[in-house]
């Protein structure tokens, strides 16, 4: 009785063979018990797999983010504390340079406005 009204054909009524344009299960009907074991078997584990396939795929890919996000934060740290150091590296040259400079130009030129202010006469005096 299920086999033929599963293999109703639309408008012909009963057909013991499957023919085109029958309802879309009939092919299951069709089968063999091993087509249908490895069937009912297949899908379950196929569909198992591609939902832990998604949600292991979300998991990780967050994970992951977080993972590169905190990376990107370290390096920057560390370029930030690189430039810091050469800055600071930087001003005390260029200090040093600089007192250099003056005193350069205070023996090139003998301008008393920069004798007053590299040389004090407090000190020179003490060591007098």
């Amino acid at each position: 009785m299920a086999q033929s009204w599963a293999l109703y054909h639309y408008g012909e009524g009963s057909d013991p063979s499957p023919q085109p344009g029958l309802l879309p299960f009939v092919w299951y009907l069709t089968m063999n018990l091993r087509q249908k074991t490895l069937l009912l078997t297949t899908l379950p584990l196929l569909g198992l797999v591609i939902l832990l396939y998604g949600s292991l795929a979300t998991i990780l890919q967050r994970s992951y983010l977080q993972l590169e996000h905190q990376d990107a934060q370290r390096n920057l740290q560390r370029v930030e504390e690189v430039l810091t150091g050469d800055l600071q590296q930087m001003q005390s040259l260029t200090q040093d340079w600089a007192a250099w400079n003056d005193s350069f130009a205070f023996i090139e030129d003998k301008n008393p406005a920069l004798s007053s202010l590299i040389c004090m006469k407090a000190p020179l005096k003490a060591w007098a």
